[in-house]
């Protein structure tokens, strides 16, 4: 079996890749006169970020398989960070290409634009550092050591380009890699923190300064290109005609910041995806702060029941989104299709900061109500207030798998919820079922306050090859894999139904002695005239529990047949099912996949 999480790039940020360019430790700013990186993780490498410019520092691979120098050396200039490149060829490494100008300077050439546009972009660069009087550059040395000697910088007037295809011996590139990679969009718009609207027509050398001036200039089918640096544009970024891609400049990162916008009460997110917005996607870009980061609209409770579309088709990925007040992402009925992978989601609910958290916020990582279709994969999602994913409302045919989820208060993944009732389509789902079909697979959740998987009037819910390590750590709250109740505003024509038909096999729960929650519970409530979590008995296989030092336990509290913490054999009577499944250390090893051959084909894989 291949080794679990391909979408554990994410925990090394795999958008370093060369799709996106490099995300920055430390946060990139607007003003970006040189930004130079190779995609391949060279034997020698490093960075250098202040408050005002980010430089890379990067080695050069040979077509021989060897790695030169070329000859890098940051040199204090007026209390300025100046990067000086000595060099002389042309190369590709991927879709991108690097254009050294012998002893003077390494630019960046992408391929939508052409050389010259490029070496007369960064020559008159060079003009404005020399006017400046910041800029020294000096010739080869090992980038870290005193430079060999001293040159003017004089823009060169006539470059012989050489081109020659390498192969890095190194990747950090998925090995599944996004359809993104490697676009060339014809319909371009260009951004810039350094643009100007006024003079803009949205070319590499005149863009646009704000992502809203150029989506308002932009046509369906138009790639919004985000050179790097932040952009605060004071309001939202809203998505309003179908078919827009908005994405950072390969190589580059860019920044949309909201954290310093207060929008009171209003939903204005990060990037908002309206109604008539189907079919764009969000790649490579970084989104922080917002009512949501990133959310798709509805028409749902707009008044006419005729009309209840929502954004859909909307991909994501490649995108690191964080420090919304609320959920992270939002997914509201009837956006349908929408497609969340590769990303780094964290830190929801800042609305919250100062109130004990205990994961009952309203801040997901992933909030999908009634969205039907929806694909949830190879995220990381972590340190979240509320449950890191939850598909509810109805929502049909959700599809989460790959994902690393850790360091959540509520739950980590939830099949269902509770969810008002009005937000329902009784037309195809009178029962009013939580989520139907849901898929939860191959998904790693660490370190969870409430239940690492729940299920909450859910029907025909798959679970399988999940790891779950520390789940429950809450210590009063619910079971590592949890059968949960839905009450629906307590409105006397909702359905509430009861879980009915899961599916749950080749799991694996781990979890440390100091542990007190069973590993399975199905609750029942008194209220409402009796409300039960399970409709009959789940069909379960093949499952590996392991608490250190303990026994495992599972509790039945429907009535005429309560279970209170029992062993294993017992609940394996008491439901007639969960065959072949064992309680004993899978020993899990730094990638969390089981050492224990008796936990062969259980947990992810």
């Amino acid at each position: 079996m291949k080794k679990f999480l391909i979408a554990l790039f994410i925990i090394e940020l795999i958008i370093l890749c060369s799709s996106c360019g490099d995300i920055p430790q430390d946060e990139q700013t607007d003003n970006l006169p040189l930004h130079f990186h190779s995609e391949i993780n060279a034997p020698v490498s490093d960075k250098y970020v202040n408050s005002e410019k980010t430089y890379i520092i990067s080695d050069y691979y040979n077509e021989d398989g060897t790695f030169s120098d070329l000859g890098l050396a940051l040199d204090e200039v007026n209390s300025e960070k100046v990067l000086i490149i000595s060099g002389g060829e042309t190369f590709i490494i991927g879709d991108r290409k690097y254009i050294v100008i012998t002893e003077a300077l390494a630019i960046s050439f992408y391929t939508q634009s052409s050389i010259n546009d490029v070496i007369q972009w960064w020559t008159d660069y060079i003009k404005t550092w020399e006017e400046s009087g910041i800029v020294s550059v000096y010739g080869g040395n090992n980038g870290y050591g005193e430079p060999s000697n001293e040159h003017t910088v004089t823009p060169p007037t006539d470059i012989t380009v050489t081109n020659y295809t390498t192969t890095p011996p190194h990747s950090t590139v998925n090995d599944e890699p996004s359809g993104n990679f490697g676009d060339n969009p014809t319909n371009v718009i260009y951004v810039s923190p350094n643009g100007n609207d006024t003079e803009a027509i949205g070319s590499f050398d005149k863009p646009y300064k704000s992502i809203n001036t150029a989506l308002a200039a932009a046509q369906p089918g138009d790639t919004i290109i985000l050179r790097g640096g932040t952009y605060r544009e004071g309001v939202n970024v809203r998505v309003r005609i179908p078919n827009i891609t908005i994405k950072s400049q390969d190589g580059e990162w860019a920044v949309i910041d909201l954290t310093t916008y207060d929008s009171g009460a209003d939903e204005d997110s990060g990037v908002y995806f309206d109604v008539d917005s189907s079919g764009s996607k969000l790649q490579c870009v970084e989104v922080t702060g917002g009512f949501y980061a990133v959310c798709m609209e509805t028409k749902w409770d707009w008044g006419d029941p005729a009309d209840r579309t929502g954004a859909s088709n909307i991909i994501i990925e490649d995108c690191v989104l964080h420090d919304s007040k609320y959920d992270v992402i939002k997914v509201k009925p009837n956006c349908n299709n929408i497609t969340i992978r590769n990303n780094e989601i964290y830190n929801s609910g800042r609305a919250f900061i100062g109130n004990p958290a205990n994961g009952e916020d309203n801040a997901e990582g992933i909030d999908n109500v009634n969205g039907d279709n929806m694909t949830v994969q190879n995220n990381y999602i972590h340190d979240i207030r509320g449950n890191g994913i939850y598909a509810k409302g109805g929502a049909t045919d959700a599809l989460i798998e790959n994902n690393r989820i850790e360091n959540v208060y509520g739950g980590g993944i939830l099949v269902g919820f509770d969810t008002s009732p009005e937000f329902f389509d009784i037309a195809v789902n009178p029962q009013y079922y939580e989520n139907i079909r849901g898929v939860v697979r191959n998904n790693l959740i660490i370190n969870i306050g409430w239940e690492g998987i729940g299920l909450y009037g859910s029907k025909d819910a798959q679970v399988y090859n999940n790891t779950l390590v520390n789940v429950a750590n809450g210590g009063q709250y619910h079971s590592a894999i949890y059968f949960g109740l839905t009450y629906q505003d307590w409105e006397s024509y909702a359905g509430r139904p009861a879980n009915i038909n899961p599916n749950i096999h080749h799991n694996i729960v781990c979890q440390p002695s100091e542990i007190v929650r069973p590993m399975i519970e199905i609750r029942y409530a008194d209220e409402l005239g009796g409300l039960s979590a399970l409709d009959g008995n789940p069909l379960m296989s093949d499952n590996c529990y392991y608490i250190a030092g303990k026994r495992a336990t599972f509790t039945d509290r429907r009535p005429g047949g309560e279970l209170e913490n029992a062993g294993l054999s017992v609940w394996q009577a008491h439901i007639n099912g969960d065959s072949g499944s064992l309680e004993t250390d899978p020993g899990l090893d730094a990638d969390y996949m089981p050492a224990n051959p008796q936990c062969a084909g259980m947990g992810i894989y």
